[in-house]
């Protein structure tokens, strides 16, 4: 069964909504069951006396920290790594001294008067940032693993209960995907490029992004590019490739990182993506009324063939992709694709 939460828990960002959503209530007269037996695995390892009730509130990036609780009279701050490339030191210690001052004081704060500061880490990763904490003694500080973490959300939430609704049908098998999820990303991701985690799934749309450049370098020979380097983001892996003399404009396919290439290639991959234009920012106001007189009637092949956007404000031309093909026939038309709006633009751009 394909999981349809299987990009859900994709960063820290996605991991720490999961464990928000394990341990906030939801609005009902009364919490589920799943969520209470939780609660009380939650509080055990922490080693933390709280009441059954729950936790008050429950608020995810409040003030940069990953998640903000109040629990009782407890501000519990947790920070949450998937990898220990991402462990900045004294970041603990910073989050604690910025909330540590408002206890007791106006706000959500107001009937708090300790501070527990929890570090969530795969086992063994910040070790050396947990013990650099310094805190009064009336507080606590917590090192908390994902895998144990992990099986206390899995306990809780797998079995079905007698009376449970539709809602909490559905609660406990969102929660249960995303811990699946949080599981497969600590076996089978490091830090990529610029701080991105990498599953399987990623690397394999990274190794498809650089067959595309490598396949246009060798079906543009006869032109004088400059292809930048593949670099990642949040929003997929990008190749580029730039013309004109004053390297006017720029023509970039982007693989989105909900795309899905098969290893096989006897099979279908599926390919989600963007192939576009956009004017340099150095480009002059010549070239930029040129642009724009050129679109707003498009003459180009690739509007009148394509279901493309224009962007006159930014001066960008974007084709949204969106096949399934086996990995070998996406690599060839979009590759092919690249080179037809490459040779378009840099004609009527000329």
């Amino acid at each position: 069964m394909l999981n349809p939460l299987r990009h859900l828990v994709f960063l820290e960002g996605g991991a720490v909504a999961l464990l928000a959503t394990a341990l906030a209530k939801h609005g009902y007269d009364q919490p589920f069951k799943s969520q209470v037996s939780f609660w009380q695995r939650f509080t055990d390892l922490c080693k933390l006396q709280l009441s059954n009730e729950g936790p008050a509130t429950v608020e995810v990036e409040y003030d940069r920290a990953d998640l903000l609780v109040i629990w009782d009279s407890w501000v519990i701050v947790i920070e949450a790594k998937m990898s220990s490339a991402f462990v900045r030191r004294g970041q603990l210690q910073t989050y604690y001294d910025r909330f540590r001052p408002r206890l007791g004081k106006a706000g959500m704060l107001a009937n708090a008067s300790s501070v527990a500061v929890i570090f969530l880490t795969p086992a063994g990763v910040g070790n050396i940032e947990f013990e650099s904490l310094s805190i009064d003694p009336t507080d606590k500080k917590i090192h908390l693993y994902w895998p144990d973490v992990l099986s206390s959300i899995e306990s809780s939430y797998s079995s079905p209960q007698a009376s449970e609704d539709q809602n909490e049908r559905f609660l406990r098998s969102l929660v249960l995907h995303g811990a699946s999820r949080i599981r497969q990303l600590l076996t089978d991701t490091g830090p990529g490029p610029m701080g991105v985690m990498w599953t399987t799934e990623r690397r394999r749309c990274r190794d498809f992004a650089k067959q595309v450049q490598s396949r246009i370098v060798d079906l543009c020979t006869d032109w004088n590019l400059h292809f930048n380097p593949i670099w990642s983001d949040l929003n997929g892996d990008e190749v580029s490739g730039n013309f004109g003399g004053d390297r006017a404009g720029n023509v970039y396919f982007v693989v989105h990182p909900d795309s899905t290439i098969q290893e096989d290639d006897s099979v279908p991959s599926k390919l989600m993506g963007r192939l576009y234009f956009k004017l340099a920012l150095r480009a002059g106001a010549e070239r930029k009324a040129q642009f724009e007189s050129l679109y707003r009637e498009p003459p180009s092949p690739t509007c009148v063939d394509y279901d493309v956007t224009v962007d006159y404000t930014t001066c960008t031309v974007t084709k949204a992709i969106e096949l399934s093909q086996p990995r070998s026939q996406l690599c060839a038309e979009m590759s092919n694709l690249f080179r037809q709006y490459l040779s378009e633009f840099r004609n009527i751009m000329a």
